[in-house]
Order: C-alpha cells, then structure tokens, then sequence
C-alpha cells in the first residue's frame, strides 16, 4: 500500500526565526530558474526555451514576486533545489531581542508662550 500526500504550493513560512519560501519548481531544470531579489522583493522566475513537439510550439514561463519581511538578515538568503524539484528559498531573521530600538526625538510643533 502506498500514501501519496498533496502538498499544495507555495509553501511560505514567516516565523520569528525564518523567512521561507518552497514552490514546486519540477519541471525546470536549475540552468532555467532564476532567484533575484530587487529591494525587500524576492523574485522567482523559471523559463525553458521554446520547443516543437507535433502540436506546435511550446513556452512554459512562471514569475513568482514575494515580499521580504523587514526582520530579514538579507545576507543570510539562499536557495537549493531538491532532487524532486523542488525550490527552496530560506533566510534567518534578526533576533527580536537583538532589534535595533531607534529613539525619535519630539519637536513642539509651536513655541510655548509661557508669560
């Protein structure tokens, strides 16, 4: 007997420790995947080259854009693909006891009349 589970994707975690992003990349080879990210925006493309087959010409393209939340270590992002296909996309988060707290001074908005 054999149990086959549907996973549905994208699969997106958004914790306090990761950021991640899994989709079911298995029908692009790596050379045709491309992972971009253009300010707090992650982009994921896969493109194979057009082909003939009997019925005519054929394009498979797919464009995903995720937005990157703010606590993310941007230079801790990397992607694998496993032999299954499938595209991962993991970062770490700062610690949230080690965010930056940034003290805004408050400016009166008008001179105080105190006579």
């Amino acid at each position: 007997l054999v149990e086959y589970t549907l996973i549905h994707f994208p699969i997106i975690i958004n914790d306090k420790e990761k950021f991640s992003v899994e989709i079911d990349a298995s029908q692009f080879h790596p050379s045709e995947l491309f992972v971009n990210i253009r300010e707090n925006e992650l982009i994921v493309e896969g493109k194979h080259e057009e082909r003939n087959n009997e019925n005519g010409t054929i394009q498979h393209r797919f464009i995903r854009k995720y937005e990157i939340p703010s606590d993310v270590q941007m230079n801790t992002i990397e992607s694998n693909l496993s032999g299954q296909g499938v595209l991962s996309i993991n970062a770490k988060k700062v610690p949230s006891d080690n965010v930056p707290v940034r003290r805004i001074s408050i400016k009166p908005s008008h001179p105080s009349n105190d006579n």
